[in-house]
């Protein structure tokens, strides 16, 4: 009961804060100043891991050891979230913002509030970098990285509904070429947190489900387009919720 309760809550939450948001970003035309992550930390920001969350991570399989905090420079006093890692393990994005209880209207202005990537060239993580993938104010976080492709979630003018999936290419130095993923997946599939298979032809998605809660579902690309989703049944998905799918790069495992 206290679980579900804060579900909801947090439902609502954000819910209140893609509405601050939208509303925030017809009163900015410009790009906020970037900054170091190091700038923008509250000097009484304190980490909160394991040990002290009020939800702590449970292993329920003998194959995975305790967590730990990620070694490196990564981790700083302020929030980092949503990692994203590259296969060969040496390219790591994920979300960062420098204070949790700050507006997220607030947020979308700091100048450090988006997606970072840290590298592994000779074995240890490089110091992160800010992505910027926009010309215009909008939050963005990580989703899913394949190969030169990067999908994310973005709250941006110009979108379907209120936070719409986008993809974003590497050159060989910079991420670039963003755009929306599109009507047909964003507005009328609703494709939620994502994982596309190893050889990029099924893409497993969440969105509101058949048999209570969110669902997984999955979408095939036939001829260069995705198909209409089917939903992966009852072996998977519960009366609970089920969400943010991860398929590993074999393919082998859900």
């Amino acid at each position: 009961m206290r679980r579900s309760l804060k579900l909801v809550v947090v439902a609502l939450v954000l819910l209140l804060s893609t509405v601050i948001i939208l509303a925030n970003l017809n009163s900015h035309s410009e790009l906020p100043i970037a900054k170091v992550r190091s700038e923008v930390i509250p000097s009484d920001a304190v980490k909160i891991t394991p040990g002290m969350d009020v939800f702590p991570p449970i292993l329920h399989s003998d194959e995975w050891k305790e967590p730990v905090p990620l070694a490196g420079p990564v981790n700083t006093a302020g929030a980092e979230d949503a990692p994203v890692i590259t296969p060969d393990g040496q390219t790591l994005f994920f979300f960062f913002t420098p204070d949790v209880d700050v507006p997220a209207n607030e947020q979308l202005v700091d100048g450090a509030t988006g997606i970072w990537w840290s590298k592994r060239p000779n074995g240890d993580r490089t110091d992160p970098e800010r992505i910027v993938l926009n010309d215009d104010v909008a939050l963005d976080g990580p989703m899913f990285v394949q190969g030169d492709m990067l999908w994310f979630a973005s709250v941006r003018k110009g979108n379907y509904r209120e936070v719409d999936m986008y993809t974003a290419r590497f050159n060989g130095e910079t991420w670039t070429n963003w755009e929306n993923a599109g009507q047909v997946l964003n507005e009328q599939y609703g494709i939620g947190e994502l994982s596309i298979s190893p050889d990029g032809g099924t893409m497993y998605f969440g969105q509101e489900g058949e048999y209570g809660g969110r669902d997984l579902w999955k979408s095939e690309k036939i001829s260069g387009e995705w198909s209409e989703p089917v939903n992966l049944g009852s072996r998977v998905n519960s009366a609970l919720n089920e969400d943010q799918p991860c398929i590993t790069p074999d393919g082998e495992e859900l």
